[in-house]
C-alpha cells in the first residue's frame, strides 16, 4: 500500500468503499507520465475510457506503474474530484484527490500539513475519528456515508499539489 500512496500522492486509506457510484471525470483516456513537485519522475499512469457498469456508475481501469486498480471519482466541485482506488496492492480502498488541469493533465492533490484544526473541524462536522501521522495523510475511520461526507467537504484551500501529470504525445 505504500508504494500506491507515493504514487497516488499520499492518500487516504478506509476499510472499504465510500462512492458507491462513480461519475465521468473530464480526464481523457491515456497514458501520462507523472512528477512530482520536487521535479523528480514519478512513474507512468494509463488510464482506460470510462466504463458503465450502469445508468448512474462509472469505472475506469487505471494502471499504475505495474498496478492495476479499479477507479471510482466523485465530483467535489469544478475540476476537483475524489478518486477511490481499489484492488492492486490497496487491502481495502484508497482515496486521492486528483484536479483536472488543461485538456492533457491532471495534478494529484494531498492534504495541507497545516492547518490541524480546519481538519479536526472538518471531522467532528461529520462524524469520522481523525488521527494525524507523524509522516502522510491522517488516518481517517467512520461509516461509508460519513466519510465520504468528510472527503466531499475537502475544498482546494485544503490541498496543494503534490505531483502533475501530463499525458504522453
Amino acid at each position: 500500500m505504500a508504494a500506491t500512496c507515493l504514487a497516488l500522492a499520499g492518500c487516504y486509506e478506509t476499510a472499504g468503499p465510500v462512492i458507491g457510484r462513480g461519475v465521468g471525470a473530464p480526464i481523457a483516456p491515456g497514458s501520462y507520465r507523472c512528477n512530482n513537485d520536487r521535479g523528480s519522475d514519478e512513474g507512468s499512469v494509463v488510464i482506460s475510457a470510462p466504463a458503465r457498469l450502469s445508468a448512474d456508475d462509472t469505472v475506469y481501469l487505471v494502471v499504475v506503474d505495474k498496478h492495476r486498480y479499479a477507479v471510482r471519482a466523485a465530483a467535489i466541485t469544478g475540476d476537483l474530484f475524489l478518486i477511490e482506488v481499489r484492488g492492486g496492492d490497496v487491502r481495502d480502498a484508497a482515496h486521492v484527490f486528483v484536479r483536472r488541469s488543461g485538456p492533457d493533465g491532471f495534478e494529484l492533490m494531498a492534504t495541507r500539513a497545516q492547518p490541524r484544526e480546519r481538519f479536526t473541524a472538518l471531522a467532528q462536522t461529520h462524524g469520522v475519528a481523525l488521527t494525524f501521522a507523524a509522516f502522510g495523510t491522517p488516518s481517517v475511520q467512520g461509516p461509508p456515508d460519513r466519510l465520504r461526507a468528510y472527503f466531499l467537504a475537502h475544498t482546494l484551500a485544503d490541498l496543494e499539489r503534490t505531483s502533475t501529470c501530463r499525458q504522453r504525445g
